[in-house]
């Protein structure tokens, strides 16, 4: 735990490198700007998360709730308006709406024709397809004592719910073997969608628990490239032109001397640690063979950048090979399956495929948080109380353990530290560029981020640990502005990434981003990273702009009161605790380890509070438990 001894407002980066490997930098920033904490919390929900071109109207669903679970009683106020595809931001002032808040809660509805008729420039909602509506809510309690503002954005304005994605598919087949495309499906918030209907050439599929569609491609042996289009078959919409329709065009597996092929495929899309995952593998010869000649089939599973596991598959004179392989905790979050083999009498060309298999996020470790009151005579807690803490987790594992007032979370939920931006930091290990397959064999291993030498070939060298062209690691996306900026920064290195930085620091002067650019001198290779990065963040400035959280207070009438019998409450630390625990080595038949902090003492905020803990294990990983509330 470190404090950071400045106060000056404004966006921190801090930057780490380890002895180990000093020309890698790792580094997070933060905004450091004043705030008030707000009293009750205000949510903004909408039925569905889209506005279909054919919908009548735009409903939000409001509801302000105090931390304590009582309902607010008061008035609010609702605005609505879009945000260009440009960025710009279009409030449409003459929408605004009153509502009474008996029981904290209420919903604002505007019609398309409102929209429409309020719009300037806007004649159908045509005009403004592929753009976001948002609605921005004040609530006043009803002394008018405190204020809280949230906003509600990213309501796309769609003719297709859903987007088609083959970015978890390779796009390479083999001629002559069967091609399994993944198509991805997800819906206008990015989260993939179960159950809908995939068509391709009349033949129906169905999206699993995890969107993805596995559609299986016949080939020829002269095929060169293969065209194909997906579309959903939704009934709910009635004009074809609302379906989801993507197109991708397939490259056929280059080879050398050797015109044989293998061909990977698993039973599953997405597998669990513990699991057994079924490992098919196809033969193709030269003359149309169907059945292996090699003794055997030299197989890595590789992951984070390691090598796993590796072995050999007996395969001599078999049509279809069918071995199983143990998914390891190891192999999470995600891991590449690589077999290949050498033809020794023919100039020792490697015949080789790989595939990458996704790992469903689980917890390798365990870690468990419970609080204990003291003082058991009252049932609810109170500030200055004692409590006690119980920590259990893994032998030798080191828990660091934080209590937040749960009225922070309300500044910005943006920045909220999840499990699944650890596995995302876990995935960024992963040297490998395609999700399997490649153009042709040496493609294939330094595509899973490997390097093949032999007397023959090698795989050609790589200038940098990232690929030349990046596909997306997995699904999420920034969820601040400072991830937003470091996803940005990341793509370039030295004098291209300080560009980078220029573009996204703020300016004094009313400069577009263009105009800014004719001032540097340093080349167009620095041009093009600070006109990216600039335009980039000036569109994730409108995405990531944090509500407003306002508390204002009346004057209260002064009592006279003895002063001795005034309990003066001082420590409203938003965050507290701040410590690091060891965890001991011997650990119980369940395999955990118990560990207890007693004398514990609350602050003195009236508030909810949220007690989080991160374990770190050499032997687990890292894991972080969902936080502990209670009230006090």
């Amino acid at each position: 735990m470190y404090s950071i001894p400045f106060r000056e407002e404004g966006t921190w980066t801090i930057e780490v490198k380890l002895q180990s490997e000093p020309d890698r930098v790792f580094n997070t920033s933060f905004d450091v700007k004043k705030h008030v904490l707000p009293t009750f919390e205000v949510t903004l929900k909408t039925r569905k998360q889209y506005l279909h071109v054919l919908d009548k109207d735009f409903q939000v669903d409001l509801e302000a709730m105090y931390f304590s679970g009582t309902a607010v009683v008061g008035y609010a106020y609702v605005m609505f308006g879009y945000v260009c595809k440009n960025g710009m931001k279009i409030q449409l002032s003459t929408l605004l709406q009153r509502h009474q808040l008996q029981t904290g809660t209420t919903t604002a509805i505007v019609t398309v024709a409102q929209i429409i008729a309020a719009a300037k420039d806007v004649n159908s909602i045509d005009d403004i397809l592929e753009c976001s509506l948002y609605a921005r809510a004040t609530v006043f309690t009803s002394s008018g004592s405190d204020i809280v503002t949230a906003e509600l954005t990213g309501i796309k304005v769609v003719k297709s719910p859903y987007s088609i994605y083959f970015t978890k598919s390779s796009k390479f087949f083999k001629p002559g073997l069967p091609f399994n495309l993944h198509v991805y499906l997800t819906d206008t918030t990015g989260s993939p969608v179960k159950g809908i209907e995939i068509e391709r050439e009349g033949l129906k599929y169905f999206t699993d628990s995890h969107g993805i569609a596995v559609i299986t491609i016949n080939t020829v042996r002269t095929d060169k490239t293969k065209n194909v289009q997906v579309t959903t078959a939704v009934s709910g919409l009635r004009n074809s032109s609302h379906q989801a329709r993507k197109d991708i065009t397939l490259l056929a597996y280059e080879t050398k001397t050797v015109k044989e092929y293998i061909h990977l495929s698993v039973d599953k899309s997405v597998v669990k640690k513990d699991e057994n995952l079924y490992v098919a593998v196809n033969f193709l010869g030269e003359n149309g063979a169907q059945v292996f000649q090699q003794d055997f089939i030299s197989y890595m599973v590789v992951s984070k950048g390691r090598i796993m596991e590796m072995g050999k598959w007996n395969s001599k004179d078999k049509a279809l090979l069918k071995e199983t392989l143990k998914v390891t905790p190891d192999m999470l979050p995600s891991f590449r399956l690589v077999a290949f083999y050498i033809v020794p009498l023919q100039g020792y060309d490697v015949v080789a495929d790989s595939l990458w298999v996704d790992v469903e996020d689980q917890c390798m470790g365990q870690l468990k948080l419970s609080i204990k009151k003291s003082n058991k005579r009252t049932r609810d807690f109170r500030p200055r109380e004692e409590f006690s803490l119980n920590v259990e987790g893994d032998p030798g594992a080191k828990v660091g353990l934080v209590v937040v007032d749960k009225a922070a979370y309300m500044l910005s939920k943006k920045g909220n530290l999840t499990q699944a931006k650890i596995w995302d930091e876990v995935e960024r290990s992963d040297k490998g560029c395609t999700r399997g397959g490649g153009r042709n064999n040496m493609a294939i291993f330094s595509d899973a981020g490997l390097l093949f030498v032999s007397n023959q070939e090698k795989t050609a060298p790589r200038q940098r640990f990232s690929c030349d062209t990046e596909v997306p690691k997995r699904r999420r996306r920034a969820e601040s502005l400072q991830e937003a900026k470091y996803e940005l920064a990341r793509q370039y290195e030295e004098n291209a990434k300080r560009c980078c930085h220029d573009g996204m620091m703020d300016f004094p002067l009313d400069y577009s981003c263009e105009k800014r650019s004719h001032y540097i001198t340093e080349g167009p290779k620095c041009v093009e990273a600070f006109l990216r990065c600039c335009q980039g963040i000036q569109k994730d400035k409108i995405r990531f702009t944090t509500p407003e959280l306002i508390l204002a207070r009346t004057n209260e009438d002064l009592y006279d009161e003895v002063e001795e019998d005034i309990i003066i409450r001082s420590k409203f630390d938003v965050s507290w605790m701040w410590t690091t625990i060891l965890l001991s080595d011997k650990e119980t038949d369940a395999g955990i380890v118990t560990h207890e902090k007693t004398n514990m003492v609350l602050q003195d905020s009236i508030t909810q509070w949220m007690v989080l803990g991160i374990s770190t294990s050499e032997t687990k990983g890292e894991w972080l438990q969902v936080p502990s509330q209670f009230l006090a």
